[in-house]
């Protein structure tokens, strides 16, 4: 039987059985080396070491599932920035025998206990968009499990074994991948490498003036109405965005100013629906100017209950502080 499996996620391609090529032979092209040709099987994958580790099970008489769900787990060790069995699996295989597609949705189920009873109970009336209710079971694993007992030849205790190897035993970092370019593990222009700590080393940018930390602070945006723009007198909306990171946003408020008068009272605005604990947070406030001029500002409350502070500071060295602030011109309508 001759399998051709693809396993999303992973960038994989297995084959076994018929000759394989390539590139073709061709003047004219720009390749700069010789074609290769894989008369009995063929396995490619983002990183050598996984690549050979499939290969090995291809030549120990292994097939191309064989070969497939093993570089995947290979590649959890030795590239698991880019693939793991903390998440899902997808496969599309063609069985050459039978001359039939077969598809795999390995994807995440929800917990056992976590039912719609169980949601209801505790309050929902629709589906969290976040937090530990969201989160589904792993479905890789499973997958790989399921392509072995249907497809394969090896048991997913061998299948895992040369990564479990590759794991006890380290092996060489690989600072280039190509084809990306100073993006991930692509490092540019490096000219050595130290073992070392985060606290007993400064980086690039801090004997520079910046900060070892880049702290995400409680800070606030006017995105509409526009810095120095005019605008129609009558009922509008002030309206822009906050963000806190882990710490979420809780309240937003504005102050409308005269621009020649004393400062205006802080009002609360509106919030929009909170997505996820980190994400920002869109806020609104209904305005009904008369003709003039104003100055706008916004401030924004974390959900430790600080709020952000007035102080004025630049970018360097770990970030700008301050209100937000806009000038905005009313005209008659």
């Amino acid at each position: 039987m001759r399998i051709l499996p693809a396993l999303a996620g992973v960038c994989l391609l297995v084959g076994h059985g018929h000759p394989a090529h390539a590139q073709k032979d061709g003047s004219g092209t720009m390749a700069g080396r010789s074609t290769v040709y894989a008369p009995n099987g063929v396995v490619a994958s983002s990183q050598p070491l996984a690549t050979g580790a499939g290969l090995a099970v291809l030549q120990g008489g292994g097939n191309a599932i064989d070969a497939a769900v093993t570089t995947a787990a290979m590649l959890n060790v030795v590239e698991p920035m880019m693939t793991g069995i903390g998440g899902d699996m997808f496969a599309i295989i063609w069985l050459a025998d039978e001359q039939r597609l077969v598809g795999l949705n390995a994807s995440g189920r929800a917990g056992t206990l976590m039912t719609r009873a169980e949601l209801v109970g505790r309050g929902h009336e629709q589906m969290p968009r976040s937090g530990a209710e969201t989160i589904t079971v792993p479905g890789a694993l499973a997958g790989w499990q399921t392509l072995l007992d249907n497809y394969g030849t090896i048991s997913l205790a061998d299948a895992l074994q040369p990564a479990i190897r590759m794991a006890e035993h380290g092996f060489p970092a690989r600072l280039i991948i190509p084809g990306l370019y100073g993006y991930v593990s692509a490092t540019k222009w490096l000219r050595e490498i130290e073992l070392t700590t985060f606290r007993d080393f400064d980086a690039y940018w801090i004997p520079r003036g910046w900060s070892r930390y880049g702290p995400i602070k409680t800070q606030s945006r006017i995105d509409v109405p526009r810095h120095n723009k005019a605008i129609a007198a009558g009922p509008t909306e002030i309206a822009g965005v906050a963000w806190g990171g882990i710490r979420s946003i809780d309240r937003v408020e504005v102050q409308v100013s005269g621009a020649d008068g004393p400062e205006g009272e802080w009002r609360e605005a509106q919030l929009g629906e909170r997505l996820t604990q980190a994400s920002w947070r869109q806020w609104a406030i209904e305005w009904d100017p008369a003709p003039g001029s104003y100055r706008i500002a916004v401030r924004a409350t974390d959900g430790t209950g600080e709020t952000q502070t007035a102080s004025i500071r630049p970018s360097k060295p770990d970030g700008a502080t301050g209100y937000h602030k806009i000038d905005v011109d009313v005209e008659q309508a």
